[in-house]
């Protein structure tokens, strides 16, 4: 049975790879075609007129697709992308099974010494396959379109399963890959200083200098490479910033419908002192995030850095919203029923109700989700905080 859905997946991918190209891979070959030739990638457009507005590592990283043909390549695009989200899966559901839940402090009256109760395999398959469930609906938007979606959660997912097991410094390499393919995940990266784990700090560091210059060298030489980070960092850091609600950030389809940014609703849809306030709001949210991972990295605080980021960045389109996995699995072990159906109607009814998409449904969705994963579960005492299972696994690094 998952053989047919993979194969289903797969044949639509590359049926839609077909002349119409209704797929972002030839953006992404576009970009690796300028970055080969030496050139700078950004808004390099596919024949369909979509800018590449990635850092140059995803146009290195698809090179070898480019010789081939598109339908081919589409094909093992989506297989590659399938494989990553697999062995992504895979690490955390071993991970789970091995340490328990992540998200869920003891019941009161347990103290810091009794013993945890031995994973249990039903409340693991519940954990793992309801958000998967869940984010379906933007995982199969993100194959289907070429996206790099499956392939920054299989990574994220990695990356979670190694901080939890204090392996720090390839947890920080691989997060340093998912923000070298795309910016958004560098908000994680930015919630390892302020959590204080130094050695997956300096490991993701090292990725982006790896990922980010190393790659590109020989294809850009220095003095490019150099140029193309500046260029890329002024276009879509420095400027959405300094203009969150300005029109044309990457393309002029940064205010369509479609676009489920909280930033792009606020433009489309305020004006004036409701509109500044709709922005300091999302800067709130930033700083709230990273004040949670403050107190603690746990699954709460992995879910708000990668998810905020979807609601604060320019463009935020339905497929991005698979990486809302993390916090609806801590919905998940928290039996939060209420929430989690309430996310599933809203994203639901904005893929199924085409009209209703400008109006920010699955933005929502996720915003109550982060919002409701944030909450503690209950009030936590100085003497059985630190005996939980996730407090263990994940207090800040000596190193």
């Amino acid at each position: 049975m998952l053989a047919l859905v993979i194969g289903a997946i797969v044949a639509d991918t590359v049926y839609r790879a077909g002349p119409k190209q209704r797929t972002d891979l030839p953006v992404y070959l576009a970009g690796s075609a300028r970055v080969l030739s030496g050139a700078d990638p950004l808004y390099a457009r596919s024949s369909r007129g979509w800018p590449y507005v990635y850092p140059p590592t995803l146009a290195v990283l698809i090179a070898p697709l480019r010789p081939l043909p598109i339908r081919l390549s589409a094909g093992l695009w989506c297989l590659l992308s399938l494989g990553v989200l697999a062995l992504g899966l895979r690490r955390y559901r071993t991970q789970e099974l091995v340490s328990g839940s992540a998200g869920v402090p003891k019941p009161p009256g347990e103290g810091s010494l009794a013993a945890p109760d031995p994973p249990d395999p039903s409340r693991v398959r519940w954990e793992l396959w309801l958000p998967l469930v869940l984010v379906t609906l933007p995982l199969l938007s993100g194959l289907l379109r070429g996206q790099v979606g499956a392939i920054l959660l299989g990574l994220g997912l990695w990356a979670w399963c190694d901080l939890r097991a204090k392996r720090d410094l390839r947890a920080g390499v691989l997060l340093a890959l998912c923000a070298a393919i795309k910016l958004t995940p560098l908000l994680v990266i930015v919630g390892l200083c302020c959590a204080r784990r130094w050695r997956a700090l300096g490991g993701a560091l090292l990725g982006l200098l790896l990922f980010l210059v190393v790659l590109p060298l020989p294809f850009l030489g220095l003095r490019g490479t150099a140029n193309t980070l500046g260029n890329f960092t002024e276009r879509m850091i420095l400027r959405p910033l300094q203009d969150p609600g300005g029109h044309n950030m990457t393309s002029n389809l940064t205010h369509v419908p479609q676009n489920q940014a909280l930033t792009s609703l606020a433009g489309r849809h305020l004006e004036g002192a409701p509109k500044g306030v709709a922005f300091a709001f999302l800067g709130l949210l930033v700083l709230l995030a990273l004040a949670r991972t403050t107190y603690r990295l746990d699954l709460s605080s992995y879910g708000l850095l990668w998810g905020v980021p979807l609601l604060v960045a320019p463009v935020a389109w339905h497929h991005h919203h698979v990486v809302a996995f993390f916090s609806l699995a801590l919905l998940a072990a928290r039996r939060a029923r209420v929430t989690l159906a309430l996310f599933a109607v809203l994203a639901l009814l904005h893929f199924a109700v085409k009209d209703l998409r400008p109006y920010g449904l699955l933005a929502a969705g996720t915003l109550i989700a982060l919002v409701v994963s944030a909450l503690p579960l209950r009030a936590e005492s100085s003497e059985d905080a630190p005996g939980t299972l996730e407090a263990k696994a994940l207090a800040p690094s000596a190193t």
